[in-house]
């Protein structure tokens, strides 16, 4: 009898599972063809912007060094044998500071660090990685040419994510990274299924003014509506 009931417990907890995933992805899908910014234009002689993905997870590259902004005070290189001023882009990018430190491949994921990143239990982490060449055009890398005011709105947002201490500098992570060439920095907000990390990328492309969906959570959501 108790047999039974465990099984059948099972079971509805599964059928439940399975329908909250299905769910998810179908409300994911709709609100993802849904656009925002539609009337969006590219500008010829604009600033170059990249937004990228490794297959999973968006980031935004920008220029190291412009007239706008130098990130290499803010992150500074000279923390690394490897890079040095000849790098001329950065990587952004934001999500759960648990999964990043301790899933540097798919194979170290745990159900553990899966389910405190999705269920709001975790603290966020900017992941930064330091570009030598400009990146290259491909399903996987939109490029972009925004204008000044654009850019400088995404510049404030990806400046307001990074936490930072009483002299207002950004805080970095005792935490080796993936490589020789980037690190992590704590950062505002939460983690969960709700706000990934292409949320995050999405939110940024939003608040200034081009082109992407409603709601973001997959990277296809933010690549697509980048074409």
């Amino acid at each position: 009898m108790l047999l039974k009931k465990f099984i059948r417990l099972t079971l509805v907890s599964l059928s439940g599972l399975i329908l909250a995933i299905a769910l998810y992805l179908i409300i994911a899908l709709i609100l993802s063809q849904i656009p925002v910014n539609s009337d969006f234009k590219e500008i010829p002689n604009g600033i170059e912007i990249f937004v990228q993905s490794n297959g999973v997870h968006t980031n935004f590259i920008l220029p190291a060094q412009s007239e706008y902004i130098d990130w290499t005070p803010l992150l500074p290189y000279d923390q690394f044998e490897e890079v040095d001023s000849s790098f001329k882009y950065i990587s952004f990018g934001w999500g759960d500071k648990d999964f990043y430190m301790n899933t540097p491949t798919w194979a170290d994921l745990t159900v553990a660090t899966a389910l405190k990143a999705l269920f709001f239990m975790g603290t966020g982490a900017m992941h930064i990685n330091y570009i030598q060449n400009k990146p290259g055009k491909s399903d996987l890398c939109k490029r972009l040419m925004i204008s000044k005011t654009e850019y400088l709105t995404l510049i404030n947002y990806i400046n307001g994510t990074f936490k930072t201490n009483n002299s207002d500098k950004f805080i970095p992570i005792k935490h080796p990274g993936y490589s020789q060439y980037d690190c992590f920095y704590e950062a505002n907000g939460t983690f969960s299924f709700l706000k990934t990390c292409n949320v995050w990328v999405g939110e940024g492309l939003k608040k200034a003014g081009i082109k992407t969906s409603f709601w973001t959570p997959f990277d296809f959501s933010v690549l697509n509506s980048l074409d």
